[in-house]
């Protein structure tokens, strides 16, 4: 399963003699491949599909970490206004029982980081049941 034998392989068929080394130092010579491992058959496929959605603008490169910590990216989060959202239309909106147990966590996450971060959080939960106040702790 290494990606290097795909190479060892090409130089084997150019000619060349391909020793891999062991972790005790030895070495052994490149044995063929009889079919290569299907991660390796798809990764020109997928560079080529990366290489489509790049030139389409559907992907787009990774913001870089300085910019997010720069001052006026904190200034601007902390100018935003919290969203809020409404805790019994989330419980509403569950359809059976475990996303309904699933919604109950979320909400109980939400509430402890509003309690933790006060006017600092990203997200203020509006129609709280008491439950979910002790849930919370």
């Amino acid at each position: 399963d290494d990606p290097r034998q795909v190479v060892a392989e090409e130089l084997r068929k150019a000619g060349h003699t391909v020793l891999h080394v062991r972790g005790d130092g030895g070495t052994e010579p490149h044995e063929e491949v009889a079919q290569f491992p299907d991660f390796l058959l798809r990764e020109e496929e997928r560079l080529r599909l990366l290489e489509k959605q790049r030139q389409a603008g559907e992907l787009s490169r990774p913001t870089k970490s300085r910019l997010d910590r720069s001052s006026e990216a904190v200034a601007l989060s902390l100018a935003r206004p919290a969203e809020e959202v409404d805790a019994m239309e989330e419980i509403r909106g569950a359809a059976n029982q475990k996303e309904l147990v699933v919604a109950q966590r979320k909400l109980a996450r939400y509430q402890r980081k509003a309690d933790e971060y006060g006017a600092m959080a990203k997200k203020v939960l509006t129609s709280v049941p008491q439950w979910i106040h002790e849930d919370a702790r």
